[in-house]
C-alpha cells in the first residue's frame, strides 16, 4: 500500500506551483516584448519604403547603449510595474488586468519619450509608435496563451476553499471560478459551525464538498494541502461570535480573501481605509454617476463615439432603408419610451413590424391564452407573428436599433446604460429605481451581453442597477466590445 504523500511535499507542490506560474507569465511577457519590438521595427521599414523611399531603414540592432536603453527601460517598467500590481502572484479577472495593461503601457510610453528626450537620441519614431501600439495587443494575447497552456498542464489553477457555508460563502465561491484568469478552483466549503456535519459524512453544498471545522485552522490548512483561503461569513454577528477562528485562518495563510456580507453598494472606485490604533474598515464609496464629471466624461465620450460608428454605419444603413420600404410603410419607428429624470424620448428603430402590427397583436391575444401569458411576463413573444422576414433579421442581429445613434446623438440616450423602457416597467424596478432615472439608457448595456430575453426581468434589473453603481469609462469600453460577439452568438435574441 503506498503512502499519503506528506504534508512538507503537498505545500512544497504548492509553492513550486506559484513559482512556475510567476516565472511562466513573466517568460510570456519578455517573449511578447521581444515580438512587439521586432514586428514594429518591421513595420517601420516597410512604412519608410513604401512611403519614405529616400530615408534610411533604422537598424535592428542598436548600435550605442543609448539607443539599447530605449527597448530596455519601458520592458523593465512595463515588467515591474505588472510584478508591482500583482499581475504575477495575484491574479485580477481578465478586463480589470486590461486596463492595468494600459495604464502601465502609456506610463512606460510617456517615460520612453521623456528618456528620448533627455539624450537627444535620433531614433525611428515609427518604430516606437508602432511598438507601443503593438504591445497593447500582444501582451495580453501572449498571457492568454501562457495560461491556457498552464490550465491544460493542470498548473494554472488554485486549489481554494471557502470558509463559510451560508449564502455570501456560496457567492464567493461562484465569484471566483466566474473568471477562469483568476485562477481559483473551490475544492469545498468549511463550516466553521460544524451545522453541515452530520453522522460523520461529508455534506454537499450546491455542488461543493462541505468540510465540517473539528481542527484548528492550521491543521485544516495543512489536511487540504495548503489551499488558498476565502472567508466569507453571512453577517456581522457570526464574524464578531467567529472573531478567534477568522484571526486564526488569516494568521495561518499568507495571502486570504475576505468577503464580507454586503451587497448592494456602488464597487468600482471605493477605498479602503483604517484609523491607526482602531480595529474598524472604513469604506470610502461613492457612486460614480451621481456626480458631474463622471456624467461630462460619459457624455463626451458619446458625442465622440457616436458620430463614428454614424459614419461608418452609413452604407449599411442606406441599405436596410431600402430593403425595409420594400415590405410596405415607413423604414423607421418611434416608440415612446422613459430616459434620464422620467423625462419621455422617442426611441428610433428600424422597424421590423408589419403596419397592422397592432390588430395582429390584439387578434392573438384574445385567442391564445399562451400567447397572452407570455406577453404579460415581459411584452415579448418568442415567436411574434408579426415580425416581418428582414424585421426576423435585424432583431436577431440587433440592427434594428441603429437609429438610436441619432437619440444617442440628441442626447436622449447613451452608447452603454440600462435598457430602455416603457413607463409601467418602471414598477418592476421597485425600489431600484432611481438607479435608472439617475441615468441615460444605453444602446446596449449588461443586458445585452448577458443573455439578453433568457435572462429574467429580476436579473435584468440587477444588471441595471449594478452598472449605475459601479459606472466607469472602461466598464463602458469593456460594455461596448463584448458586444459584438454577443450579437453575433445571438443568444437570447428574438
Amino acid at each position: 500500500m503506498r503512502n499519503p504523500p506528506s504534508l512538507s511535499f503537498l505545500a512544497g507542490v504548492t509553492h513550486r506551483k506559484a513559482r512556475i506560474k510567476k516565472y511562466a507569465l513573466i517568460s510570456s511577457d519578455l517573449i511578447s516584448l521581444a515580438l512587439v519590438f521586432l514586428l514594429g521595427w518591421a513595420g517601420s521599414v516597410g512604412l519608410r519604403m513604401h512611403f519614405f523611399p529616400e530615408l534610411p531603414n533604422p537598424r535592428l540592432i542598436p548600435d550605442t547603449l543609448s539607443q539599447a536603453l530605449v527597448f530596455i527601460v519601458p520592458s523593465l517598467i512595463i515588467i515591474s510595474l505588472s510584478w508591482s500590481r500583482g499581475h504575477y502572484t495575484r491574479f485580477k479577472t481578465f478586463w480589470d488586468e486590461q486596463r492595468d495593461i494600459i495604464h502601465i503601457v502609456l506610463y512606460a510610453a510617456a517615460t520612453d519619450l521623456a528618456f528620448l528626450f533627455v539624450i537627444k537620441s535620433h531614433f525611428s519614431r515609427i518604430w516606437l509608435a508602432m511598438s507601443f501600439l503593438l504591445v497593447l495587443l500582444l501582451l495580453p494575447l501572449g498571457r492568454v496563451v501562457a495560461k491556457r497552456i498552464m490550465m491544460k498542464m493542470g498548473l494554472w489553477f488554485t486549489p481554494t476553499v471557502v470558509v463559510g457555508v451560508g449564502l455570501t460563502a456560496l457567492d464567493a465561491a461562484e465569484t471566483v471560478e466566474s473568471d477562469k484568469m483568476m485562477g481559483h478552483k473551490v475544492i469545498g466549503l468549511i463550516d466553521p459551525s460544524q451545522t453541515r456535519y452530520t453522522n460523520g459524512r461529508l455534506a454537499q453544498l450546491s455542488g461543493y464538498p462541505v468540510f465540517p471545522m473539528n481542527e484548528s485552522p492550521a491543521r485544516m490548512h495543512q489536511k487540504l494541502g495548503y489551499p488558498y483561503v476565502v472567508i466569507a461569513l453571512d453577517d456581522s454577528e457570526e464574524y464578531v461570535r467567529l472573531s478567534d477562528v477568522v484571526s486564526e485562518w488569516i494568521s495561518e495563510c499568507c495571502n486570504a480573501m475576505v468577503v464580507p456580507p454586503l451587497q448592494g453598494l456602488p464597487l468600482y472606485g471605493t477605498e479602503v481605509a483604517h484609523v491607526f490604533r482602531r480595529d474598524t474598515l472604513l469604506l470610502r464609496l461613492q457612486n460614480n454617476l451621481s456626480r458631474q464629471f463622471p456624467r461630462i466624461i460619459k457624455r463626451t465620450f458619446d458625442l465622440l463615439a457616436a458620430p463614428l460608428l454614424l459614419l461608418l454605419a452609413s452604407p449599411l444603413f442606406l441599405y436596410l432603408i431600402v430593403r425595409i420600404r420594400q415590405d410596405g410603410g415607413p423604414a423607421f419607428f418611434a416608440h415612446e419610451r422613459i430616459g434620464r429624470y422620467g423625462k419621455p424620448f422617442q426611441c428610433y428603430k428600424f422597424r421590423s413590424m408589419r403596419p397592422d402590427a397592432g390588430e395582429v397583436l390584439q387578434h392573438l391575444l384574445e385567442n391564445d391564452e399562451t400567447a397572452r401569458a407570455e406577453w404579460e411576463l415581459d411584452q415579448k413573444l418568442k415567436d411574434d407573428p408579426r415580425i416581418t422576414p428582414i424585421g426576423n433579421f435585424l432583431r436577431k442581429t440587433s440592427l434594428d436599433e441603429l437609429p438610436q445613434l441619432w437619440n444617442v446623438l440628441k442626447g436622449d440616450m447613451s452608447l452603454v446604460g440600462p435598457r430602455p423602457i416603457v413607463r409601467d416597467e418602471l414598477e418592476k424596478y421597485g425600489f431600484d429605481q432611481h438607479y435608472y432615472l439617475d441615468t441615460w439608457p444605453g444602446m446596449t448595456g449588461l443586458w445585452q451581453t448577458s443573455g439578453r430575453n433568457n435572462t429574467s426581468y429580476r436579473e435584468r434589473v440587477c444588471l441595471d442597477t449594478w452598472y449605475v453603481r459601479n459606472w466607469s469609462l472602461w466598464y463602458d469600453i469593456v460594455i461596448l466590445m463584448k458586444t459584438l460577439p454577443a450579437v453575433f452568438s445571438r443568444q437570447g435574441s428574438y
